[in-house]
């Protein structure tokens, strides 16, 4: 059996669904062949650079004209160039001969049901939207199963037209090293910053001063390739653990008593994984503000005030975190499987 998991650079949200999803096929059945391919890349080959590069631009610079952008397309929901692409599609397919396409973004979904159409083709399709709140883009005619994050998405796909036999809620995917929840342990409180690079520190230096200052809190940041950030934090906060790029994210989620971070979709199932509760920075992309309601809504965490300082003692409140890690465990517990290969043979057999 093949699977082809399309996905794109548009945050490595995507990226990261997709190869949580690899993962999960090749641990139930490691006969079944996975091939992830960049369909913007795949597609747009003399583009992708610039239309990646854009998007990055957007989302660090403009966040405005983003949200704006992001409003526009989910009313008209449609991709663009869906026809003239129909050829690339076609040697993308014949080429992997899949038994199963999985879309992990957007207009992934749009172009193969495109296709589907256009080629009076069954070929399965699946979707795992990566967000809890659904955007118009991830609804598709040709997709035969939707992977939800979340009832509220379930209920967005039902309100859409969408059977309910067509929707699976199986929360975001993530890679199974996070899910296994951290020991819980005695002594200094541990708290894991992510989401470094643009933006984190003009809005949250306060709250950096705040936890250098605390004798009882162990601070570990992770700053990615951000290698500036990094020896900018060294100097200024000499007691913190600085990451660069790490594998072993899970390692020190699970760690960690409490992690601070952005309300990405995949970031917050993998804290929701590996029971770790959520201190969020005040979001600013349309997306994050939805997972950053989900989180409170469900009792996951909290999102800090604009000048991201904690109320004094909120930090080292073991009760509330405890909480959260118990409304964490409640929701996974209430999740599908993200692995599409049981759904796949049920319906094919």
């Amino acid at each position: 059996m093949n699977v082809l998991i399309l996905t794109g650079r548009f945050g490595m949200g995507h990226i990261k669904a997709a190869e949580a999803i690899r993962e999960a096929i090749q641990a139930s059945d490691p006969q079944v062949h996975v091939n992830i391919v960049d369909f913007t890349e795949y597609l747009f080959p003399r583009l992708s650079d610039h239309i990646y590069k854009s998007f990055d631009f957007l989302v660090n610079r403009c966040r405005k004209l983003y949200n704006h952008c992001n409003r526009a397309a989910d009313r008209y929901g449609q991709a663009p160039f869906q026809s003239m692409l129909l050829q690339k599609t076609d040697r993308l397919l014949a080429s992997c001969k899949p038994d199963l396409v999985i879309a992990t973004l957007p207009f992934c979904g749009q172009y193969i049901s495109r296709w589907k159409k256009a080629r009076n083709s069954s070929l399965p399709l699946y979707t795992y939207i990566t967000d809890v709140t659904l955007h118009e883009e991830w609804i598709s005619s040709g997709t035969d199963l939707y992977f939800a994050a979340a009832e509220k998405t379930r209920e967005a796909l039902l309100s859409r037209g969408i059977p309910p036999g067509k929707i699976v809620v199986s929360g975001v995917p993530v890679r199974q090293r996070f899910y296994s929840a951290g020991v819980p342990h005695q002594g200094p409180l541990h708290v894991l910053i992510m989401g470094g690079g643009l933006g984190m520190i003009s809005c949250s230096k306060s709250l950096l001063d705040q936890l250098h200052r605390d004798p009882l809190i162990l601070t570990t940041i992770v700053t990615g390739k951000n290698t500036h950030l990094a020896r900018k934090l060294r100097d200024n906060y000499p007691d913190f653990h600085i990451l660069g790029y790490t594998e072993e994210i899970h390692h020190y989620m699970k760690k960690a008593d409490l992690l601070i971070t952005k309300p990405g979709g995949v970031t917050t199932f993998e804290a929701i994984a590996s029971r770790t509760p959520l201190f969020l920075l005040p979001p600013e992309l349309e997306q994050e503000k939805n997972n950053a309601q989900f989180v409170v809504e469900k009792g996951l965490g909290l999102v800090l005030t604009p000048d991201s300082c904690l109320p004094s003692g909120l930090i080292a409140n073991r009760h509330l975190l405890n909480s959260m890690r118990r409304n964490m465990t409640k929701l996974a517990d209430s999740l599908e499987s993200t692995c599409p290969l049981p759904y796949f043979y049920e319906k094919n057999n």
